[in-house]
């Protein structure tokens, strides 16, 4: 019973690190032979994950952007993935049901099951959650830059600075061949439909369906936008008119201007980009 431990000493403004020493007295009094790696980057923890021997479980503590790039390298060495929550957002965790305490979800990994969920991928690149572009990449990038407000009340606050200058974007959303231009804020592509710590993007989604939930918010007034803004967390948003979801397999998304990408909560790249489901690709320990 062998886990490797990768740590983020930067996730939640230190959250990850101030977790550790719980996280591994709680694995090693379940019997768990525990060897722990403080992560340099993501890129570090992507290549140690792929390194991982056969039969480790590779116990990630950090925010979301470190378990998607544990999740790529866990892809590579066959291992299983035991997300753990220590960054700001954790809706991969949240996704999951795992417990939102990183020492006791810790302890609920003995005896917890392993399944195979999906992950979307890209343009190569392993995503757990969302893929956003337009209003909610921009919204991301500010909430990761400010200083100002902290923890999960950073997203709603990066909202409405962001809002506030906002022009409507120019965007196509080609679902399995059949495309569609719109007018609008956001398109936001993921197979597990939460981000920005709580939010239910797509309030349907499922990680083992096989099939991606496309979401795009076309343009509205700006106080019809921000009156919908707290049913995010209800996932009660979706109407059908400004808000729409389609299910699909791939996607493919082009715009007249540039438009950064992120993913997990990382920077991501740029449109135009495509997006594919990748089914039960990812083995999983813990939650629910």
């Amino acid at each position: 019973m062998n886990v490797l431990l990768l740590v983020s000493p930067s996730s939640g403004g230190g959250r990850a690190a101030a977790a550790m020493p719980a996280v591994q007295r709680a694995l090693a009094a379940n019997g768990w032979q525990v060897r722990t790696h403080l992560t340099r980057d993501l890129d570090d923890a992507e290549q140690v994950a792929a390194a991982a021997e056969p039969g480790t479980v590779v116990a990630a503590l950090g925010g979301d952007g470190l378990l998607s790039r544990a999740a790529a390298g866990t892809r590579v060495s066959g291992t299983v993935l035991a997300p753990l929550p220590g960054g700001r957002g954790n809706d991969f965790c949240a996704a999951l049901g795992v417990p939102r305490d990183p020492a006791v979800a810790a302890a609920a990994l003995l005896g917890a099951v392993e399944r195979a969920v999906d992950v979307a991928e890209l343009d190569g690149r392993t995503v757990l959650g969302v893929i956003s572009c337009g209003f909610d990449s921009e919204a991301t990038r500010r909430a990761n830059a400010t200083t100002v407000v902290r923890g999960q009340l950073v997203y709603a606050w990066a909202a409405l600075r962001t809002l506030a200058t906002w022009v409507p974007a120019e965007l196509t959303v080609t679902v399995d061949g059949t495309a569609r231009s719109f007018r609008g804020y956001t398109v936001a592509v993921g197979s597990s439909g939460r981000y920005g710590g709580g939010m239910k993007i797509a309030p349907d989604a499922r990680m083992d369906d096989g099939l991606l939930d496309v979401v795009t918010v076309s343009h509205a007034g700006r106080w019809h936008f921000v009156s919908n803004l707290p049913k995010l967390f209800s996932g009660t948003h979706v109407d059908g008119d400004v808000v729409q979801v389609q299910l699909g397999r791939q996607v493919h998304l082009t715009a007249v201007t540039p438009i950064e990408l992120y993913a997990d909560g990382e920077p991501a790249g740029w449109v135009p980009c495509t997006v594919r489901v990748a089914p039960g690709a990812l083995r999983v320990l813990g939650g629910r």
